[in-house]
């Protein structure tokens, strides 16, 4: 069991941090914490503990000097930096003195737990290795990767000041002034398991490391690329060249290195956009991790490049929308088999469409928000869905991750509204009937409507089509339309002030003439006639 020390001028802090974790099961003894700097030394000196978590404001003598006297007499000793100020300079101060981590408050329990799981692992390792001097260095250097990726992790998020050319030349060993800056960010394409070339001794964690390995491996010749591990699993670079172009043209480099066949996992790699100063290396790592959301309709065989909507394909748009509209008819009618096929056509359409990575995800959450809609319409509700997946359906929602996984999901959904249609009694043909209904209402003021293509909407033959409506309607296709459009149009002509031309186009007959005779068929009187009836009182709308 390691012992913990735990050095901060706030009560509260000390007993919150006490109380949070079970000190004992994470393999840690938590030694009564001190109230400051010169406390603390005396209590390394008494104690000998295994690691020092310190403040960095503090009476007497601050964290940094812990941190010193901890470098100069204790180097064994795992010391980590706790402080509510978010610059730089503490930072430079803590890498100096070999500081195993930067931490700002408040620090939740999840990532205290975790911080001591990368602790105790650190620990264990130094056991194995020898008490040289280059093991002594190789653990320094260690230590201040740790602090240079969580420096550029805020520097990244905004939550830090911007560095200066000399704090950046500090933290990363260049100076970036005149550098042009492209960000990458890469993931596995699946973590349920080890794929070709991983090596799976030790279980998941050789698995991460030879992602890592990899990732690192491909940037190792760049002298200017900074690569680091964001929390999320990710692998991630900053890329700095003079020229833009130069810059573009490295970057694309390295994403062919990390997609060539053959050498471990399958990837996904997001490339934002390349910037003329490095000041906006921010953006363009929003952009990158913004690209990845392409995975959704793209294989992963070339990078996601960051693109702005502002060559949207109104062709395209206008397809996935009507694939949209077959997949819901799908969903409702628990047409599981139809649905996966409709589905990666959809997101093969999408990825066609010339949409930003934002919109692009946008149109999928979409599907599923609309997906959820019709599944109530047709008396599935919400709770219903969840209890069937087993979870929250907008996370459920949420982490399909690429089209296989979207069109299994929409396939699982369809095969839960069958089973659900199913136990009520309800038959295929008069779900077809209704989403018939609801097509036509949809869909009658386009005059190109036909059978054909209501039957192609409905993801069924014409000729099925044709005899569900003989048996359970009585009626034929051109009847059921011709009579709907009819009673719309009687509406317009009691509600509005319209010309009998326009009400025709506005209900979907492209001929006046025609619809003039249509109208008198089967209402006994024209659409003029009608409307003066209506105004005398001598019919009612």
């Amino acid at each position: 069991m390691y012992k913990f020390l735990m050095v901060d001028d706030e009560e509260l802090v000390r007993r919150g941090f006490e109380s949070r974790i079970d000190w004992a099961g994470a393999g840690f003894e938590f030694l009564p914490p001190c109230e400051n700097g010169r406390e603390a030394m005396k209590a390394i000196e008494e104690l000998r503990p295994d690691v020092v978590m310190t403040d960095i404001c503090m009476p007497f003598s601050d964290g940094i000097a812990v941190a010193a006297f901890v470098a100069e007499r204790y180097p064994e000793i795992v010391v980590v930096v706790l402080s509510g100020y978010d610059e730089f300079r503490y930072a430079q101060e803590a890498i100096r003195n070999k500081v195993f981590d930067y931490v700002l408050k408040p620090v939740s329990s999840r990532d205290l737990y975790a911080l001591l799981l990368k602790v105790k692992g650190k620990l264990e390792a130094d056991r194995q290795v020898s008490a040289d001097e280059s093991a002594l260095k190789e653990r320094a250097d260690r230590s201040g990767d740790l602090l240079r990726e969580r420096s550029l992790a805020d520097f990244l998020a905004g939550t830090a000041a911007r560095p200066s050319v000399a704090d950046f030349s500090t933290l990363f060993g260049f100076d970036p002034e005149g550098l042009a800056c492209t960000a990458m960010i890469a993931e596995r394409d699946a973590v349920d398991g080890p794929g070709e070339g991983d090596a799976v001794v030790g279980g998941k964690g050789a698995l991460e490391l030879s992602f890592q390995d990899r990732f690192a491996a491909a940037f190792a010749s760049g002298p200017r690329a900074i690569v680091f591990y964001p929390r999320d699993g990710r692998a991630a670079a900053l890329v700095f060249e003079r020229g833009s172009e130069n810059c573009a043209s490295k970057a694309s480099f390295y994403a062919g290195r990390l997609l060539a066949p053959g050498q471990g996992p399958v990837l996904r790699v997001g490339i934002g956009r390349t910037y003329g100063a490095w000041l906006d290396a921010p953006r363009s790592y929003d952009e990158a991790s913004s690209a990845l959301a392409y995975r959704l309709v793209r294989g992963p065989e070339r990078p996601f490049n960051y693109l702005q909507s502002a060559d949207e394909d109104p062709a395209a748009i206008g397809s996935f929308r009507a694939l949209e509209e077959k997949i819901c008819l799908c969903l409702k009618a628990g047409a599981a088999d139809q649905a996966p096929g409709l589905t990666l056509a959809f997101l093969d359409t999408l990825a066609t469409a010339g949409l930003s990575p934002q919109r692009v995800r946008h149109e999928v959450l979409a599907l599923f928000a609309r997906a959820l809609d019709e599944l109530a319409s047709v008396g599935i509700s919400p709770a219903t869905v969840a209890a069937g997946i087993g979870e929250d359906y907008y996370s459920f929602a949420e982490s399909q991750g690429r089209p296989e996984d979207i069109a299994a999901a929409l396939k699982r959904l369809a095969a839960l509204a069958a089973t659900s249609l199913g136990t009520r009694g309800m038959h295929l043909p008069e779900w077809k009937i209704l989403d018939f209904k609801e097509y036509v209402e949809r869909h009658y003021r386009d005059p190109k409507l036909s059978i054909a293509r209501t039957a192609e909407g409905l993801s069924i033959s014409e000729s099925y089509l044709s005899k569900l409506l003989r048996r359970h309607i009585g009626r034929s296709f051109v009847d059921y339309l011709t009579e709907f459009r009819v009673v719309r149009a009687r509406e317009l002509l009691a509600s509005t002030d319209l010309l009998t031309y326009e009400v025709a186009e506005g209900v979907g007959f492209a001929d006046a003439r025609y619809f003039s005779t249509v109208f008198k068929r089967l209402s006994g009187s024209s659409p003029s006639e009608y409307r003066s009836a209506l105004r005398d009182g001598g019919v009612k709308a």
